[in-house]
């Protein structure tokens, strides 16, 4: 009985012990395949997404490793630029610059740019590069921790269907390679690798695209309109009045339509004196038959804002090109993206603008042109500002985030040197407004090209007409201006140039 028991007792513990094991490497596998994957970071001017710049800009490519649970792992480093005519370059360490590598290549060619141990890094700037041609590039960081040498993974990713097109497909021979044409005649190279999901990864990347454009004319004959704005109302040297880009000017068309001289929009003279809501305002200018034209529309916030004269108020505007204007909301085309049962109107009254009810009834003039304020033609120079190249006007990309009342605003923007440049000045209401992205909120700008901007009061140089002790600012959680005392501490963008 003993030696059975004895036995029995071995099965068991066998059985247990075998469980144990089962679960121990079950445990181990899981934690395995779950392990925490290098995660290789790059990013051009500080932006993951794809920015444009032109073509006399700095372009800035910084990169950064976080090695996961691979720390120490045997890796192939690469580093990879794809230009627009299909070339590829690899950067190499020994000369610290991107070497060719060509347009017709084998994967022998691409050379990784370093092979050894994985290390954790934060990012830094890798290198500079300058005087690019126009077109759309692709840079690669990636690590491959079968340490072979050979471009044998998904680092691979550029797609430009006037150049060379890579496509990968997720079978388990990562060396199936095949060549053929596109429609447009450019070559394709077809590499197969790991499918993610179920089989084993061995290469991690992150890549970023940049724009080059050699165009920096933008709308070549669009001018943002000056405010208006004459009189003095400070001592100090920096206010609206100081600076005058583009005064307003327009031209009586005689034919119930005037012409901004500087947007080149053409504008219903005078309102039907009718007030309308929103969906029956949009179709009374899409039904607008007048002076032989029958493309009018509503206009976009901005554009109705470019014929505020916020030098006058009751009614804001050059009664002499738009007479009988009333000193009320007229509505814009633009929609609340906060609340999209509410669209933007501009009160004539005092150039107020805010959101309203759709349902609400208000005033309507329409115009007929080039729609400007698209918001696609900023410029990220890599030097500290951002250069819109609708408007000429070039903006200190990041502020100080310190907060600052009217006079010290004012101030700071006189005595700025940024960029190479001393010219800087407060931006007036029209040129603050500009850069206002009204597709968002919280903040009510593209952070793309203004990153940490606070959703706070911004001043302006602009003055009310009707308050002249206080001074305009514009609140960028949501986008619309608002009138403040100049004791109050506001947030400072300042600005340079413009047409």
């Amino acid at each position: 009985m003993n030696s059975e028991f004895l036995a029995a007792n071995r099965r068991r513990y066998s059985f247990l012990l075998t469980i144990v094991i089962i679960i121990l490497m079950t445990l181990f596998c899981i934690n395995a395949a779950y392990a925490e994957n290098p995660a290789p970071d790059i990013k051009a001017n500080g932006f993951d997404e794809s920015i444009t710049i032109a073509t006399d800009d700095q372009l800035k490519i910084s990169i950064g490793l976080d090695t996961g649970d691979y720390e120490g792992i045997n890796a192939d480093w690469w580093f990879l630029e794809y230009a627009p005519d299909g070339s590829i370059y690899y950067f190499d360490i020994l000369t610290w610059d991107l070497n060719y590598i060509g347009t017709d290549f084998g994967m022998s060619a691409i050379t990784p740019t370093y092979q050894g141990p994985l290390f954790r890094f934060d990012l830094f700037e890798l290198i500079t590069l300058s005087s690019r041609p126009e077109g759309s590039y692709e840079f690669v960081f990636a690590v491959d921790i079968e340490m072979d040498g050979l471009a044998n993974d998904c680092i691979f990713d550029h797609n430009d269907d006037t150049t060379t097109v890579i496509n990968m497909d997720t079978d388990d021979d990562c060396f199936d390679y095949s060549d053929e044409s596109n429609e447009n005649g450019a070559t394709v190279i077809n590499i197969d690798g790991y499918d993610r999901a179920t089989d084993n990864i061995n290469t991690f990347y992150d890549s970023v695209m940049v724009v080059i454009s050699s165009d920096n004319s933008g709308f070549s004959d669009f001018k943002l309109p000056d405010t208006g704005q004459t009189e003095s109302y400070t001592d100090i040297w920096g206010e609206d009045s100081d600076y005058t880009t583009n005064p307003l000017s327009y031209t009586d068309n005689v034919n119930g339509t005037v012409t901004d001289n500087n947007t080149g929009l053409m504008w219903q003279q005078e309102d039907d004196d009718t007030k309308r809501d929103w969906e029956d305002a949009i179709s009374y200018c899409e039904d607008l038959s007048l002076a032989g034209y029958n493309d009018w529309r509503l206009p976009e916030r901005e554009e109705l804002r470019s014929i505020i004269h916020y030098g006058k108020y009751s009614p804001a505007i050059n009664e002499t090109y738009f007479p009988n204007t009333n000193s009320y909301i007229y509505w814009s085309s633009t929609t609340n993206v906060r609340y999209t049962s509410e669209a933007w109107g501009i009160t004539f009254s005092n150039s107020r603008d805010h959101f309203h009810d759709k349902s609400s009834s208000y005033y309507v003039r329409c115009v007929r042109g080039e729609q400007y304020w698209l918001l696609d033609n900023l410029i990220i120079s890599g030097d500290g500002t951002v250069t819109d190249n609708t408007t000429k006007l070039t903006w200190q990309q990041e502020e100080d985030n310190d907060r600052k009342n009217w006079k010290e605003a004012i101030e700071y923007c006189e005595g700025l040197s940024l960029a190479g440049y001393s010219d800087w000045r407060l931006p007036n209401i029209k040129e603050l407004a500009s850069i206002v992205n009204l597709d968002t909120y919280s903040p009510a700008i593209d952070e793309r090209y203004f990153p940490n901007t606070n959703s706070f009061f911004y001043w302006t140089s602009t003055t009310p007409a009707d308050a002249t002790i206080n001074a305009w600012n514009i609140l960028f959680t949501y986008g619309y201006g608002d009138s403040h005392s100049r004791s109050n501490d506001d947030h400072v963008r300042c600005v340079r140039g413009g047409k």
